[in-house]
């Protein structure tokens, strides 16, 4: 037991003691709401020595929805990585309205996004409570609204209790689908 223990505490110690790959400037400016664009500009990133993308350009304008597909390994979650600024490119740059994400701080670019997985974390708790786990003061029209823009308020009103209904361990009451619109729903 305590070999284990020790085991456990090393691997914490580790994890707390890593460097970040990424440092935010300490001029680092406050990123303001998009207005325009977000741009890829002549990106290229490598994990260590593997390359995964090679001069990407692309610009997504403002209120423009995009699906990026391929095979395992060509770089959408490395993307995605990138603009919530996980990683940096190796070279190029992301930018948000012509802004460097480079130059912003950290907490003003990260709190204008969410990140939605295919792996939701979904609490033994109502409807409403694990969609306002984010917004804990939100009203129940606000979470309403996220649920509808997320494809959800359907299926959530045909629940036992709707909105009240508590959903299980990890939302066991929920399609792997309906588990996701709930965390789209939270991040709204």
């Amino acid at each position: 037991f305590f070999q284990e223990a020790a085991v456990g505490v090393a691997m914490v110690k580790g994890v707390l003691a890593e460097k970040p790959t990424v440092v935010e400037r300490t001029d680092a400016s406050h990123l303001p709401p998009m207005t325009e664009s977000i741009m890829f500009k002549d990106v290229k990133f490598a994990y260590e020595t593997q390359p995964v993308l090679e001069t990407l350009n692309l610009e997504v304008l403002r209120g423009t929805k995009i699906g990026v597909t391929g095979e395992s390994g060509v770089g959408k979650s490395t993307m995605a990585g990138l603009l919530l600024r996980f990683m940096d490119p190796t070279k190029g740059k992301v930018l948000i309205d012509g802004i460097d994400l480079r130059d912003v701080s950290l907490a003003s670019l990260r709190g204008q996004m969410a990140l939605v997985s295919q792996e939701c974390v979904i609490f033994d708790q109502s409807v409403a409570e694990n969609i306002a786990c984010g917004k804990t003061d939100a009203t129940l029209d606000e979470i309403e609204a996220a649920a509808k823009s997320a494809n959800a308020d359907g299926f959530i009103k045909e629940l036992p209790e709707g909105y009240d209904t508590r959903l299980g361990e990890n939302g066991a009451r929920l399609s792997g689908g309906q588990r996701q619109r709930i965390a789209i729903a939270r991040a709204f």
